[in-house]
């Protein structure tokens, strides 16, 4: 019965955020009400089209560095998929970030896995690795490349402090025996709640410790920054198609603040956040708003050509949710 009060909460969480949807449509609407839409129309139509298929095929390199980093998780957890399956469900993801917030868009990959017979904890645990790397690297370039952008010393100092004690509590687990872990999970936990997780918990923290020594978490933060360049490389190509005026470090910086802003479950693709945060930063270097969600919407196309081929997969190998093994 617990394994099902979960599965429900998660289902609700995954397919019934209508009023988050909302908030990044009214965010959009008022943003294309506050600037000039056939000068925006102007700068798409000048579109470098090589520029656009280089981004995609880019982006596609992209997924596989992910499967690749999946991979080892699963294979430090003992499961073991052929990588073909692998890339299968890493190239849903796409597809899921289209309905979810993007946050949540990866939590299809841990659906997978429960539905494979593994518990929630070992389901889940990947997932929850992956997206503290994928923050934790674009929360350090991103305050450091803004606290430059803005010349602001503090945020530079904020972002290293924040750094360095991420850092610390990493490498403490390392040193931390399992039994140490359970009780720090725990802790955090209502004593009313931790009868109906305790299992699950467990596959958790044990698979947590497993990872925990440096030379795994060396290869984890290495694939996770294969990924992001490769990311960046991708929207660098789409600021050429538009010829905005900006350089490769300083657009890494930008989209990597704008990617920390997406994890915030109040959009679906990014849209209406991604807008807001683009205009804001792109106003700092003196770029017009009209290039800023010119360069948004090329985004949006880059996140819409992902989403089909996690359409093409999502029917080579589907997910029925509401199957009982998932319960």
């Amino acid at each position: 019965m617990k394994l099902k009060q979960i599965y429900l909460f998660l289902k609700h969480l995954l397919l019934n955020k209508w009023t988050v949807r909302l908030v990044g449509i009214i965010t959009f609407v008022f943003i294309l009400s506050v600037i000039d839409i056939k000068a925006t129309w102007l700068v798409l139509s000048k579109a470098n089209m090589l520029y656009i298929l280089l981004a995609i095929g880019i982006t596609l390199v992209g997924i596989l560095s992910l499967t690749w980093r999946w991979d080892y998780l699963l294979k430090s957890q003992n499961i073991h998929y052929p990588i073909s399956s692998i890339l299968l469900m890493q190239t849903v993801v796409p597809l899921a970030v289209m309905v979810v917030p993007e946050g949540l868009g990866t939590l299809v990959k841990s659906l997978y896995l429960k539905r494979d017979g593994y518990s929630w904890g070992k389901s889940l645990f990947s997932v929850v690795i992956e997206k503290s790397a994928d923050l934790g690297l674009v929360f350090l370039w991103g305050g450091i490349g803004l606290a430059f952008l803005l010349s602001n010393r503090q945020v530079f100092y904020i972002t290293i402090g924040i750094t360095i004690v991420s850092i610390a509590v990493v490498f403490a687990l390392t040193l931390t025996k399992p039994s140490q872990l359970e009780r720090i999970m725990l802790s955090f936990i209502p004593k009313k709640f931790r009868h109906l997780i305790a299992n699950s918990a467990r596959d958790f923290y044990i698979d947590l410790y497993t990872l925990c020594h440096l030379d795994k978490l060396f290869i984890v933060s290495l694939q996770t920054l294969v990924f992001r360049i490769l990311y960046f490389v991708s929207v660098y190509f789409l600021a050429l198609s538009l010829s905005i005026p900006i350089s490769f470090w300083s657009l890494a910086s930008v989209i990597s603040v704008v990617t920390v802003v997406s994890f915030i479950p109040i959009s679906i693709a990014g849209i209406g956040t991604r807008d807001v945060s683009l205009l804001a930063l792109f106003s700092v270097l003196k770029i017009s708003k009209e290039s800023a969600i010119a360069f948004s919407t090329l985004v949006l196309l880059l996140i819409v050509s992902n989403a089909i081929f996690g359409l093409g997969a999502w029917l080579l190998k589907p997910l029925d949710i509401k199957r009982e093994s998932l319960e």
